[in-house]
Parts: C-alpha cells; structure tokens; sequence
C-alpha cells in the first residue's frame, strides 16, 4: 500500500534522515512523507515512530497504485 503522511510543522535533518525510504516534502506549516507501507502491522511501527519523534500526524491516506 501507498501512502501518504501528513504531519504538523518541518522536520529537522536528524528526524528526516529516519524516514529515508519515503518521500518528504515540506510547506511552512507542515511536512508530507509518502511511501510504500507493507502491511497494517508496518504501518503500525511507523506511526509509533512518529509518536516517539513527538510528531503530530494531522493526517494519513492510502494512495491509487
């Protein structure tokens, strides 16, 4: 599955860099992060990673293939 990951403010370089099979784009207000996500249990890790980053998911989607 294809995602897409939006998440409140940028990020810095260090919190980036753990994220470095996805996608980042950056707006002032937000970050988006898009990738390929295996399953539900992977997609489960990387939003707990998120949290342990104190970031704020606003939202998340699945994209067309």
């Amino acid at each position: 599955m294809r995602c897409e990951i939006h998440v409140k403010g940028r990020l810095s370089p260090e919190v980036s860099g753990s994220f470095e099979e996805f996608a980042i784009s950056e707006s002032p207000s937000q970050t988006v992060v898009v990738g390929e996500i295996g399953d539900d249990a992977e997609l489960a890790r990387l939003l707990a990673h998120a949290q342990s980053l104190g970031l704020t998911v606003l939202s998340l989607r699945a994209l067309p293939r």
